[in-house]
């Protein structure tokens, strides 16, 4: 049984790291490129180290639904989402995370629509309008991908939150106080007040 998480594992995070690390298949051809050659290559180890066949399937297997999995979210989900950068539109969604400053600012992470509606999270930055988890936004503003410096690559440290888009500091927001997150709202505060 451990020898079979082993086949099965590992060619999943291969997989899982080749396709992130290749990237966007249309723009990148040897990503689709990639899935053939490695098949190939698989069925020469099989040859010469002579691996059971049901080995080198489940391997295959295994390393293709993890690389088409990242290729079908990178096709459906980012570039659905991505269609929205630079553009002025519409968002409206739940507050998941806030975090306030001492300037009257806070950064709000909101998952909701988009006015056409494409789901998606986002990050507001702006001056704190006192919402809460579970709260509603309304942004009308642009929206772009949130910024990387040479000190801080926060593309990719927001990208793996599943947030590819942000929004300025100079952004219309409105909130809407709910009663939803009742619960997360006593815990949060409760952690705020034991830290």
């Amino acid at each position: 049984m451990k020898r079979m998480m082993v086949w099965v594992g590992l060619p999943w995070m291969l997989g899982l790291f080749l396709a992130t690390y290749f990237g966007n298949p249309l723009e990148n051809s040897l990503t689709l490129c990639l899935l053939p050659v490695a098949w190939m290559l698989l069925g020469a180890v099989c040859i010469l180290c002579k691996i059971k066949v049901k080995q080198v399937l489940c391997i295959g297997i295994s390393f293709t639904a993890a690389f088409c999995s990242v290729i079908c979210y990178t096709l459906f989900a980012y570039f659905s989402v991505m269609q929205h950068d630079g553009t002025a539109d519409t968002f409206s969604g739940k507050v998941t995370s806030v975090v306030t400053y001492n300037n009257d600012w806070a950064s709000y992470q909101v998952k909701g629509k988009f006015s056409d509606g494409t789901k998606a999270k986002i990050l507001v930055f702006t001056e704190d309008v006192g919402a809460e988890y579970g709260d509603v936004l309304d942004i009308a503003e642009s929206f772009s991908v949130p910024e990387s410096s040479y000190l801080w690559d926060g593309t990719s440290y927001y990208r793996a939150k599943g947030i590819f888009l942000e929004t300025s500091y100079d952004s219309f927001v409105t909130c809407t106080h709910t009663e939803n997150g009742k619960l997360v709202r006593v815990l949060e505060k409760y952690r705020e007040r034991i830290t």
